[in-house]
């Protein structure tokens, strides 16, 4: 899909968290390009009854850098 959108020109990418705890948005923030305006997180853990899945809480939990 990523390839697909990139091929036409769109500016896009995936980074792939393979273990987000202890999370470090420093690293997060290294591995990111300048340009990043916005982030999207696709988490398949499910939580019934939390505001937010792992991967999403872990980020918005350390505050806006």
């Amino acid at each position: 899909m990523v390839r697909n959108l990139v091929e036409k020109g769109e500016r896009v990418g995936v980074l792939k968290v393979r273990l987000f705890r202890p999370f470090s948005v420093d690293q997060l923030l290294d591995v990111l390009p300048t340009s990043t305006r916005v982030i999207t997180v696709l988490d398949r853990t499910k939580e019934p009854g939390s505001s937010g899945e792992p991967l999403l809480q872990e980020p918005t939990a350390s505050g806006e850098r």
